[in-house]
């Protein structure tokens, strides 16, 4: 039944994606987004609104990947031109799967190059969103798109389409990051990287000497690596926290564990808020970009031994710390003034910006809206 109605939904979504692509025709604007929704909530996440709030979605083509149908039913009315592009995806992969059609993702490419070329997409912004993007950078190239990805997550010589990708501008953190892209990346030039700062990011939080700990919910994650950490542990007097990811729901299993073991559970709330709220001096995570974020708060940033370790570069620059063992978290609380000072000499690695930065508004102004 599942099926079904996963099927039925897509061709639902995709007959108001395609009206919302002909009504596009004859307005005639030549520009297209793509952009992601995590859950039901209808206002635009933190990872793109820093961006699209300086620029007209009414007139973009914006393509959306959300996998809620309730919110998608909200979104018709919420987001002009929407293409539910998620839902399109479904029905090509649907199609592939029973034999019908063959490699869905040659055939999501021409369907793109399609609708570039029907609406002659002049301009394209978009989150680096490491699915879709080798895609939509080789239709860009194609069809002489001007395109421009921003930065949502760390970068890693893990992640193999970064490489490949050739955008007009790339939107990226900080030099650092700018520096890592041009390691990894042959293909383009420093002058198509532009650092614009992290949005997500706050006002600094000066000499934090907290000691309680937040953990950060990461998919495919190790809960019981967690549990055993804070039985370990609970004796060093420190409070435990646990970032939850929004719209995830915990199994009861685990929740009862967790709230057995006093690790509190949170949700609908930013990182800085957090950190202030309940006093942390550590993040503790698998694989997460908070690892490298944390740097910006004076947190002590401990990675945990994960099966894909896609953060493992950030150990051997030592920007982070590794913990595989309880003993290596041991020598952690045991010299925390010695972590401290190599947290301040790291986060000025990372986010300091000497050239400063440009405006995300007015780069949008000039490269994108005119």
């Amino acid at each position: 039944m599942l099926i079904i109605y996963n099927f039925l939904s897509s061709i639902f979504f995709s007959i108001i994606s395609v009206i919302n692509i002909l009504i596009y025709k004859y307005k005639a604007y030549q520009k297209a987004t793509y952009f992601i929704y995590l859950n039901d909530n209808t206002e635009i996440e933190n990872r793109s609104i820093h961006y699209l709030k300086h620029i007209k979605l009414n007139q973009t083509l914006n393509f959306v990947r959300s996998n809620s149908d309730l919110l998608n039913l909200k979104l018709i009315m919420k987001i002009p031109n929407i293409v539910f592009f998620s839902k399109i995806e479904y029905l090509i992969k649907f199609f592939d799967k029973i034999k019908f059609i063959k490699n869905s993702n040659v055939l999501l490419e021409k369907f793109l190059e399609f609708i570039f070329s029907y609406l002659n997409i002049k301009k394209f912004l978009s989150i680096d969103d490491y699915r879709l993007i080798e895609i939509f950078d080789r239709v860009c190239q194609k069809k002489k798109v001007f395109s421009i990805f921003y930065m949502h997550g760390r970068f890693s010589v893990s992640q193999k389409f970064l490489a490949n990708i050739k955008p007009n501008i790339y939107l990226v953190w900080s030099e650092y990051f700018k520096n890592k892209l041009l390691k990894i990346n042959n293909k383009i030039d420093s002058n198509q990287i532009i650092v614009t700062g992290n949005p997500n990011l706050k006002k600094k939080i000066l000499n934090n000497k907290k000691t309680n700990i937040l953990f950060i919910y990461e998919d495919n994650m190790n809960l019981k690596r967690i549990i055993d950490i804070t039985k370990k542990f609970k004796d060093k007097k420190n409070k435990f926290y646990f970032k939850n990811k929004p719209g995830y729901i915990i199994s009861n299993k685990y929740f009862l564990t967790f709230n057995k073991n006093n690790i509190k559970i949170i949700d609908h709330m930013n990182f800085r808020d957090i950190v202030i709220k309940y006093n942390i001096g550590f993040l503790i995570a698998f694989d997460s970009t908070m690892l490298i974020e944390s740097l910006y708060y004076n947190l002590i940033p401990i990675k945990l031994l994960s099966k894909k370790n896609i953060s493992q570069d950030l150990v051997n620059e030592k920007l982070i710390f590794k913990a595989d063992k309880d003993e290596d978290l041991l020598k952690i609380f045991n010299n925390l003034k010695k972590y401290k000072k190599k947290v301040l000499v790291n986060k000025k690695k990372v986010w300091e910006n000497k050239l400063g930065l440009i405006s995300r508004k007015l780069l949008l102004n000039k490269t994108f809206s005119n």
